[in-house]
C-alpha cells in the first residue's frame, strides 16, 4: 500500500516539471513567431540580400531565366515577387504563432511536428540571409542557435518523453552558441555593431569610449558563460547570470530606443525586436529547472527502494 502514494507522488512531479517546460518554452516560442510575423509584414527581412545578390544569383538569371541582371534587379515585378514572399513568410510565421498557443500534447502529432520542422527550415534559412548580409559572418548565423533550436525544443516536449540529460546538454550548447557569437561581436572579434554602442550609450548615459569598453567586458563574460554552464559546480550562477543577461540584451532594443513623442511608431519598430528574443532568457531559464529539479528524482529513486522509506520515515520522526 505504501509504494502507490510515492508512484503517484513521483509521475505528478515529473508532470509538473514537464508542464512547467513546455509552457516556458510555448512563451519562448510565440515571442519568436510573433516578433518575426510583426517584422515580415509590416517591416522588411533580409531577402533581398540573397535575391539580388550578383556573385550568387546572376548565372541563374542570365542563363536560366533570360534577363539581363540590370533589368532583374530594377525590375518592379522582381521587386513585387520579393515583397510578396517576404509577406508569405510573415503569414507562416503568425499561424505558427497561434499554433503555439492552441498545440497539446497527443494531438495532431504528425502535422504540428511537420509545421514545426519546416518552422526550423524557415529560420535556419533566415539566419543564412542574415549571415549574407554581414559578408558571410559564420558568428552571426550561430547566434540564432536559440532562437532557431526553440521550436524544435517545443515540438519535442509536446510530443516526446521527458529526457532530461539529453535535452539539457541540447539547451545549453543553443545558449553557449547564442552567447559565444554575441560575444565575439561585443568583444569586437567581429566588427562592433553600431547599434550595441547606441544602445549602450543610449541607457546608460555615458560616453562612446566607455561603451566600447563596456562591450569589451560583456564579450569576456559571455565567453566565460559559455564555458561555466557545462561545469556542474558552476552552471548555477552561469545559468542565472544567462538568463538575466538575455533579459536586458533583450529589453535594450526597446528601452534604448523608445522615444515617447512617437509612441506608436516606435513600438511598431521596437516590440518585435525585443520579443523574438524572448528564448535568449527562456531557455537559461529551462535549463535551470531542468539541472536542478533532478534532484528531486533522485529523491523520488531513493525512496522506491526497500528499506528507505521506513529509514525516512524514522529521520523525519527524528528531525
Amino acid at each position: 500500500m505504501t509504494k502507490y502514494p510515492l508512484k503517484m507522488t513521483t509521475f505528478s512531479l515529473q508532470d509538473t516539471r514537464r508542464s512547467y517546460v513546455l509552457l516556458l518554452l510555448r512563451i519562448a516560442v510565440f515571442c519568436l513567431l510573433a516578433g518575426r510575423a510583426w517584422q515580415h509584414l509590416f517591416w522588411d527581412a533580409p531577402f533581398r540580400t540573397v535575391l539580388w545578390s550578383e556573385d550568387l544569383l546572376q548565372w541563374f538569371v542570365e542563363g536560366t531565366l533570360g534577363y539581363s541582371w540590370q533589368s532583374y534587379v530594377t525590375s518592379m515585378r522582381t521587386d513585387a515577387i520579393i515583397q510578396g514572399t517576404i509577406r508569405g513568410f510573415g503569414v507562416f510565421y503568425a499561424l505558427g504563432a497561434v499554433l503555439t498557443l492552441l498545440a497539446q500534447p497527443g494531438k495532431w502529432r504528425r502535422g504540428i511536428s511537420l509545421f514545426y520542422y519546416v518552422t526550423v527550415g524557415a529560420l535556419t534559412l533566415l539566419s543564412l540571409f542574415y549571415m549574407k548580409e554581414k559578408f558571410y559572418q559564420w558568428g552571426q548565423f550561430f547566434e540564432y542557435a536559440s532562437q532557431v533550436g526553440a521550436p524544435l525544443l517545443f515540438v519535442y516536449f509536446l510530443y516526446r518523453s521527458f529526457r532530461e540529460q539529453r535535452m539539457l546538454l541540447a539547451i545549453k550548447v543553443m545558449i553557449g552558441l547564442t552567447f559565444l557569437c554575441h560575444g565575439l561581436y561585443a568583444f569586437g572579434y567581429y566588427p562592433r555593431p553600431g547599434a550595441f554602442v547606441d544602445m549602450v550609450i543610449n541607457i546608460l548615459g555615458v560616453q562612446e569610449n566607455f561603451a566600447h569598453k563596456f562591450l569589451v567586458m560583456a564579450g569576456i563574460i559571455d565567453f566565460v558563460v559559455v564555458v561555466l554552464i557545462f561545469i556542474p559546480g558552476l552552471a548555477k550562477p552561469a545559468l542565472v547570470w544567462a538568463f538575466i543577461w538575455g533579459t536586458f540584451t533583450s529589453l535594450a532594443r526597446i528601452v534604448a530606443n523608445f522615444d515617447a513623442t512617437f509612441f506608436a511608431s516606435t513600438l511598431s519598430q521596437w516590440w518585435w525586436e525585443t520579443v523574438l528574443r524572448a528564448s535568449h532568457a527562456i531557455l537559461p531559464l529551462v535549463a535551470l529547472y531542468i539541472q536542478y529539479g533532478l534532484r528531486i528524482e533522485k529523491v523520488s529513486t531513493w525512496l522506491k527502494r526497500p528499506g528507505a522509506q521506513s529509514a525516512g520515515a524514522k529521520e523525519l520522526v527524528a528531525g
